[in-house]
């Protein structure tokens, strides 16, 4: 799990990048049509749209993906790409806690 701040451990940008390059081998940008693309540091938080600022409420985790021709953005889920439980897999986890 990233930490408390989004942030990815060597290891989980490493499992990123890995099922990135798997999911999209030969991703190329649909703006500039380069290839060169740059990992984010942290899980970035995409939430439904309101009229107001919503805390606590739903959010789809994300990698981010920037091209390093023209910074496109380009987003994954942090879910499938494994670096983020989901809350389902959460809520097992925390029933088994107390239940173990």
């Amino acid at each position: 799990m990233p930490d408390n701040f989004g942030k990815l451990s060597t290891e989980e940008r490493e499992q990123a990048k890995k099922w990135i390059d798997k999911q999209a081998p030969d991703l190329v940008c649909p703006v500039c049509g380069k290839g060169t693309w740059m990992l984010g540091d942290h899980v970035i938080g995409l939430t439904p749209y309101s009229m107001g600022l919503i805390f606590g409420g739903t959010s789809y985790p994300a990698i981010l993906v920037v091209c390093g021709e023209c910074g496109l953005f380009r987003l994954f889920s942090a879910v499938m790409a494994g670096v983020v439980q989901s809350t389902t897999e959460q809520d097992a986890a925390k029933e088994g806690a107390t239940n173990g």
